[in-house]
């Protein structure tokens, strides 16, 4: 009998130990698409292109986030699934500076959950850039990766290589420092 209860408690406090599985198995890269759109939502209600690393950033952020109240057991991946655009939307909307103080994802999706706790300061993340154009521009390029003619984008806070571009010609170019509160303006 003494055995049984011994085997029983083991294979409960065994169960209990084991992490559950990361809600974004392959990283954030293999993210499950509801968290791509969300972002995508965000750039058309805002009107804004949002830049591949900032994109990158809170992919893998949000994916932290979702694990981390998943395997706390404040949520399962059902729950996460549907607060997923209001997360995103928050956590964008914060780090850009369009509302509120910046915090992070974590937060963000705690508090959307109903199970906001303390949150450490952050700071802001990313900053808005502005394209005015005079000349025939199809094309930009930040730092290493290539867009469409934009007329706003939301970059990383820090220092930018920015390119207009017709076809392959570069138009234009600036090192602009994107800053945490001040939008930056480009333009040729």
């Amino acid at each position: 009998m003494h055995l049984t209860r011994f085997l029983l408690l083991a294979a409960v406090v065994a169960s209990s130990s084991v992490a559950a599985a990361p809600y974004c198995p392959g990283g954030a890269t293999d993210a499950p698409s509801n968290v791509k759109q969300a972002v995508d939502k965000w750039e058309g209600a805002n009107s804004i292109k949002v830049a591949r690393p900032v994109k990158d950033t809170a992919t893998k952020e949000f994916c932290n986030a979702a694990s981390s109240v998943i395997n706390d057991k404040l949520a399962d991946a059902n729950a996460v699934d549907r607060v997923t655009v209001d997360v995103m939307s928050d956590y964008l909307d914060r780090q850009s500076g369009k509302v509120g103080k910046p915090r992070s994802m974590s937060a963000s999706m705690r508090e959307s959950l109903g199970t906001a706790g303390l949150s450490k300061p952050e700071f802001q993340r990313f900053v808005a850039i502005n394209f005015t154009f005079t000349k025939p521009v199809d094309g930009l390029m930040v730092d290493e990766d290539h867009y469409a003619r934009q007329s706003r984008m939301l970059v990383p806070v820090g220092k930018h290589l920015v390119k207009a571009l017709q076809g392959a010609a570069v138009l234009c170019s600036e090192s602009l420092d994107a800053k945490a509160g001040i939008e930056s303006a480009f333009g040729c």
